[in-house]
């Protein structure tokens, strides 16, 4: 507590806790020497997504866009891996394989030596289903039987997850590939990666619980946080007023939807995103396989939205309020604090 009150007041609210954290972890790698434990450590920090720049002083210079954007500056994260488990080959170098902050899911249980298996206990309920049979962001089909519209998954399946192991991958770089842990990488709904090439369908519309339609889906007012902020600067550097590539895809609002005109860039050799490709071949590759993967997505119980969805007994003990309290009978208060008691809140209860 003393700690906490001893930091400067000048400071701002991010400066202070970008210090907390460095000296937190400082206290804990001291602690893990003192009880020798450091060369059995492996000790990874990263980031979930990139700053947010329109709005303040934040930057991911040279990559475009920020927080909340399907450009680089919004989905490729800093991070690095420490600790006397690495290998000293590897201590101060780079490692570009794609990969996602889920696949730590299933590198950590490697090395807990636990089994990472999550499959279901029954195959989907409605396999090989094609997107063109449905609509990827409300994925139900008719069943023939009943002549309801369910999701494609049923009653009692549901997908494994899809995170990879990346130890292999991370010790040994120089036999792999840029695209070896991930042949395909699903960043949103609206972005595919395949090795060095990226296709962009859209910007997402993020809501929030507190507008029904937050500033992300406002392209007018908030035109610099698609573009490029200027190193060491405040200023930025300008998109073109007609480039496609802003465009957001509102599933809300349908009576604005627009034409998807799909960027496609090589984020290797164009990490700035700045000069779209026209390989007509590769841009449909990718789409046709994003389409296919949303067609099987999961999505958890929406409120006011039940009918079709997955079952809300496959949440686990974290039920939905309107779940708990039909089946229940329990008050609001009563439902276990984890996430998903948010529900009706759009976007904090979508898998």
């Amino acid at each position: 507590e003393r700690f906490y009150q001893g930091l400067k007041t000048k400071w701002s609210k991010i400066d202070q806790m970008m210090y907390t954290v460095d000296w937190e972890i400082d206290r804990i790698v001291k602690l893990l020497k003192a009880y020798n434990q450091w060369d059995n450590t492996f000790f990874l920090f990263i980031s979930d997504n990139g700053g947010v720049t329109a709005k303040s002083t934040g930057s991911n210079w040279p990559l475009r866009g920020e927080k909340t954007t399907s450009f680089e500056g919004g989905m490729r994260v800093t991070g690095f891996l420490s600790g006397g488990f690495v290998p000293d080959r590897l201590k101060g170098t780079h490692n570009g394989i794609n990969s996602h902050i889920a696949d730590w899911y299933s590198t950590f249980c490697y090395l807990a030596g636990v089994d990472d298996n999550d499959d279901p206990p029954v195959p989907p309920a409605h396999p090989n289903i094609d997107s063109s049979q449905v609509d990827p962001y409300d994925p139900k089909v008719k069943n023939p039987q009943t002549g309801k519209f369910e999701n494609v998954w049923g009653d009692e399946s549901y997908p494994g997850h899809d995170s990879v192991n990346l130890m292999n991958y991370l010790y040994y770089p120089e036999r792999h590939s840029v695209d070896s842990a991930h042949p395909y990488l699903i960043l949103s709904t609206e972005v595919v990666l395949k090795g060095d090439m990226k296709l962009i369908t859209g910007q997402p519309c993020a809501i929030d619980a507190n507008s029904p339609i937050s500033r992300s889906c406002k392209i007018k007012d908030n035109e610099d946080m698609y573009g490029w902020r200027i190193r060491n600067s405040l200023k930025w550097e300008k998109t073109e007023k007609d480039d496609k590539c802003i465009k957001v895809f509102n599933q809300y609002r349908l009576d604005e939807q627009y034409p998807l005109k799909p960027c496609l860039f090589n984020v290797r050799t164009d990490e700035r995103e700045q000069k779209p490709l026209q390989d007509t071949a590769i841009m449909m590759e990718l789409w046709k396989y994003l389409n296919q993967s949303l067609t099987y997505q999961y999505t958890t119980t929406i409120f006011g939205k039940l009918d079709g969805l997955s079952p809300e007994g496959c949440l686990g003990k974290c039920y939905s309020i309107s779940f708990a309290q039909k089946v229940f009978g329990v008050k609001h208060h009563d439902i276990p604090t984890c996430g998903l008691e948010s529900v009706g809140k759009f976007g904090v209860n979508f898998c």
